[in-house]
C-alpha cells in the first residue's frame, strides 16, 4: 500500500511540477536582508522591481509600511546597503513608488541611512519626487530628525514649495529639532516672495503654534531666526513685515527685536479665521489651536483699538482646551525651568493691555473725541489743571480737567512719542519720530523747534529749575538744550537706542538709559561720570531718589537695580517674571516701586 502511494506522488511531481516563485523569493530575501537570497532570486529570473502586493508588512528595524513596495524600497528603508547596490547594478528602478507614493529615497531619508541616500542620488534618484501627501524626501528626513541627510538634500538642490498639509518646519518643531529648523529657515525662508501673503501667514502661524513645544531657550532661538530671516526680505510690504515683528515680540520679549513701526503700518486685514485652521495641518480645526496664539491675536487687536475682536480672541484663548496643551505639558513639566508652563500661559489673561481693563470697568469717559490715532501718553501740568495728550496722529492736545479741548499742537510730521511740562507749567515740550522736539506755550503756540537728532526722539525732559532740556534719541545720543531752544551738548557714548534722559533733583547730573544694556551718568558740561553695567537686556527707565543719592533702573531682564549716584551697584531687585517697565521712589525715599509686564507691582523697603 505504501509503495503504491509513493509511486502516485512521484507521478504527480513528474506530471505537474511545482514551480518556485522567484518574485516572492526576492521580496522575502529583501525583507530579511538576505543578500545571497536576493542574488539567487534574480538568477532564477525574478523581476528586479517585483512588488509586495497591497498588504502591510512591518520592517524589523523600524515600523514602515511596505505596501506595494519594490525590493529596492525595502532595502533602502532597512539600511541594507549591499542589497541596494546589487539591485541598482541590476537596473532596479531608483524612482519606484509604494502604495503611498514613497520612493526608495523617502524610505532611506526618514530612517537615517545616509550612505544609501548618497548612492540613490548618485544613481539619478529624483530628489524632488513627491508622495501622495505632496511630500519630498526632504520632508521625510526632517520628520525622521536626520540632520546630515537634510544637509545632503539641500546641497543637492532639493526644491521646497509649500502647497498643502504639514510643512517641513512643523515636522522639525514636532521633533524639537532647532538645529534642523535653523538649516531649513536659512535655505528656505517662509518669507520668500514666491509665496503669496496668505501662504506666508499660514507658514508663520504654523511655526508659532508649534514653537510652543520647544524649551524656552529653543523658542528664543527660533524667534530670533525668524526675525533675522525676515530682515533679509527688503522687498516685503511694511504692513506685513511689521505684523510678523509684532507677533515675534509677543512670543519672546527677551529677544532684542526693535519696534520700528507705527500702529497704522500693521496689517489690519488679516483673516485669522481663514488662516488659523492651517496652524497644524490641513485636518486641524480651529478648536485645537494653542491658547497662546489666541492671546497674541487678542493683543494684536487691542493694539489696533478693536475691542470687540480683542474680547472675542481673548475668550477663545482663555476657554480653549487643546491637545497641544497636553503635549506641551509632557514636554515642559520635567525641564529645568521648574514651572508650570500652562499656568503661566493662562495667567496672560491678566496681562491684556490697560485699555481693556478700562473698558471692563466702564469708567466715566471725560474725553471722548479728540485724536484720530493711538494715544501714546497723557500727563498733568504741575498745578493739575491741564492735561496734555500725544498721539500717532502727529499732534499733541491740551485739555482742561473737565475734558474740554484747549488747544491742538500741530507741527510734527510723525508720531509724537513723549510730552513734558516745564516745572513752572508754562511750557510744554514734545518729542517726535520726525527727529525733532518742539516747545509750546500753554495756549498752543509754537515757541521753537529743537533740531539736530538723526533719528526718532523717544523722550524729552526738563531740569528741576526749568533752564535745561534733555532729549533722548534712537540715533544713540542724548542732547542738551537751553529753555530757549539753543543747542548745548551732545551726550555720546551709548551703542544702542537711548530710551530716556532724566535730570537729578539738584540739576547737576543727567542719567541716560539705553538698549545697549547700560545707564550712563553725565555732568552738565556733557562729560561722562560713570557707566552703570549689570543689566543683561534693554534698560527701559531710570529715576533718581528724592535726595539724589541713589538711582534706580528698570530693565527687560526682569529686574530693577539700585545704584549709588557715582555708579556703584547697591542691590538687584528681583522677583518679576517679565520685563520691568518702570521704577520709582516714594516721596520720602523709603520705598521703591517697580511695575512689570507680569501684571504686578513690587514694593521694596530701603
Amino acid at each position: 500500500m505504501f509503495s503504491i502511494f509513493r509511486v502516485f506522488l512521484i507521478f504527480l511531481f513528474l506530471t505537474f511540477p511545482i514551480h518556485a516563485d522567484p518574485d516572492s523569493d526576492l521580496i522575502d530575501a529583501s525583507l530579511k536582508g538576505d543578500l545571497v537570497g536576493v542574488k539567487a532570486a534574480l538568477k532564477a529570473g525574478a523581476n528586479v522591481d517585483a512588488r509586495t502586493g497591497k498588504v502591510v508588512i512591518f520592517s524589523p528595524l523600524r515600523v514602515n509600511d511596505y505596501s506595494d513596495a519594490t525590493p529596492l524600497i525595502i532595502a533602502s528603508g532597512n539600511g541594507k546597503i549591499e542589497i541596494v547596490k546589487f539591485l541598482i547594478q541590476n537596473n532596479a528602478d531608483v524612482n519606484s513608488r509604494s502604495t503611498y507614493g514613497d520612493s526608495p529615497l523617502h524610505y532611506a531619508s526618514i530612517n537615517g541611512h545616509l550612505e544609501i541616500v548618497k548612492i540613490l542620488i548618485q544613481n539619478n534618484a529624483n530628489i524632488n519626487a513627491k508622495n501622495n501627501l505632496d511630500q519630498t524626501s526632504l520632508h521625510a528626513s526632517v520628520k525622521g530628525g536626520q540632520l546630515e541627510i537634510v544637509k545632503i538634500l539641500i546641497k543637492s538642490n532639493v526644491d521646497y514649495n509649500f502647497n498643502k498639509g504639514k510643512s517641513i518646519y512643523v515636522s522639525a518643531l514636532e521633533g524639537q529639532n532647532i538645529e534642523i529648523f535653523n538649516l531649513l529657515i536659512s535655505n528656505f525662508s517662509i518669507f520668500d516672495n514666491k509665496y503669496n501673503s496668505h501662504i506666508r501667514y499660514i507658514l508663520f502661524f504654523q511655526i508659532l503654534q508649534n514653537s510652543l513645544l520647544l524649551s524656552d531657550k529653543d523658542q528664543s532661538i527660533l524667534t530670533e531666526l525668524l526675525y533675522q530671516s525676515l530682515l533679509k526680505r527688503s522687498e516685503m510690504d511694511d504692513s506685513e513685515k511689521n505684523t510678523y515683528i509684532f507677533f515675534l515680540a509677543h512670543f519672546n520679549s527677551k529677544n532684542k527685536i526693535l519696534f520700528d513701526y507705527q500702529s497704522n503700518e500693521i496689517n489690519k486685514n488679516i483673516n485669522f479665521i481663514e488662516i488659523l485652521p492651517y496652524a497644524y495641518d490641513t485636518n486641524f480645526t480651529i478648536k485645537e489651536i494653542h491658547p497662546e496664539i489666541y492671546f497674541a491675536i487678542a493683543r494684536y487687536f487691542a493694539y489696533l483699538d478693536n475691542f470687540s475682536q480683542t474680547e472675542e480672541y481673548f475668550s477663545l484663548g482663555y476657554d480653549r482646551k487643546s491637545s497641544l496643551i497636553e503635549k506641551a505639558k509632557l514636554l515642559k513639566y520635567h525641564d529645568d525651568l521648574g514651572k508650570n508652563y500652562i499656568q503661566v500661559s493662562y495667567k496672560l489673561k491678566k496681562g491684556l493691555p490697560f485699555q481693556i481693563k478700562i473698558k471692563e470697568k466702564k469708567p466715566k469717559m471725560i474725553i471722548q473725541i479728540g485724536h484720530t490715532s493711538m494715544v501714546n501718553q497723557t500727563t498733568f501740568s504741575p498745578d493739575g489743571n491741564t492735561i496734555a495728550t500725544i498721539s500717532n496722529d502727529n499732534t499733541a492736545k491740551l485739555w482742561n480737567k473737565d475734558g474740554k479741548l484747549i488747544a491742538t499742537l500741530k507741527g510734527h510730521t510723525n508720531d509724537v512719542r513723549h510730552v513734558a511740562f516745564s516745572p513752572d507749567g508754562k511750557t510744554i515740550a514734545t518729542a517726535s519720530w520726525d527727529h525733532t522736539a518742539k516747545l509750546w506755550t500753554l495756549d498752543g503756540k509754537l515757541i521753537t523747534t529743537l533740531e539736530g537728532h538723526k533719528s526718532y526722539i523717544e523722550h524729552v525732559s526738563f531740569s528741576l529749575d526749568g533752564n535745561t532740556i534733555a532729549t533722548a534719541s534712537r540715533d544713540y545720543t542724548a542732547k542738551l538744550w537751553t529753555k530757549g531752544g539753543n543747542f548745548i551738548y551732545t551726550l555720546k557714548g551709548h551703542t544702542g537706542v537711548v530710551n530716556q534722559a532724566t535730570f537729578s533733583p539738584d540739576g547737576n547730573t543727567i542719567a541716560t538709559v539705553s538698549m545697549d544694556e547700560t545707564t550712563k551718568i553725565w555732568n552738565m558740561d556733557g562729560n561722562l561720570i560713570s557707566t552703570l553695567k549689570g543689566h543683561t537686556s534693554h534698560i527701559k527707565q531710570a529715576t533718581f531718589s528724592p535726595d539724589g543719592n541713589m538711582i534706580a533702573t528698570a530693565s527687560e531682564d526682569n529686574t530693577a537695580k539700585l545704584w549709588t549716584k557715582d555708579g556703584k551697584l547697591i542691590s538687584t531687585l528681583e522677583g518679576h517674571t517679565r520685563c520691568v517697565n518702570l521704577v520709582t521712589f516714594s516721596l520720602d525715599g523709603r520705598y521703591i516701586f517697580s511695575g512689570s509686564k507680569d501684571n504686578t507691582i513690587h514694593v521694596f523697603d530701603l
